[in-house]
């Protein structure tokens, strides 16, 4: 069974809509979904987490090869050479063309066919506390105290550049 589109019309008007997708996922709004805090695929909100190395890189058990330069959109491959989605089953079939929002969307979030190192990112730690008072309040000393040094160290950087 493929997509859905399950709707409640009145006199041709769509009151209300909802879009499901082939695995069974379901679209909602806003989109959560694979989203930070909850980074899971749907198959493992299934099935439930994997052993360290066996874990799921895309929604599909055994990843599809992404063809080389381009990125992989769902329904296809995007090429940023040629500024088109192609079919993933055959590479001479153009689905689609995405407008530049949708491409900014795509190189942003979108697995590639190579690997780049994406350094520290802070934003994908969690604090672990026990919702006690203190506990609490030295973490967030210990973030501000990160900020004060992150700050004095790029000022400092910016000085040395300007000659001062």
């Amino acid at each position: 069974m493929g997509q859905q589109i399950i709707g409640e019309w009145l006199e041709g008007k769509l009151l209300s809509w909802k879009y499901k997708f082939r695995d069974g996922l379901e679209f909602e709004q806003p989109w959560k979904y694979c989203k930070y805090p909850d980074r899971r695929f749907y198959t493992t909100l299934l099935e439930g987490l994997r052993p360290a190395g066996r874990e799921l890189i895309t929604n599909d058990v055994v990843p599809r090869p992404i063809p080389k330069g381009c990125y992989d959109v769902g329904e296809g491959f995007y090429s940023p050479q040629h500024k088109c989605i192609i079919s993933a089953y055959d590479e001479n079939k153009i689905i689609r063309i995405p407008n530049e929002e949708e491409e900014n969307w795509i190189i942003k979030n979108c697995r590639k066919a190579w690997d780049e190192p994406t350094g520290f990112r802070p934003d994908l730690y969690n604090h672990w506390t026990t919702g006690r008072k203190a506990s609490v309040e030295s973490i967030l000393a210990k973030d501000e105290s990160r900020r004060k040094r992150s700050t004095t160290a790029s000022n400092y950087s910016r000085m040395s550049e300007v000659g001062e």
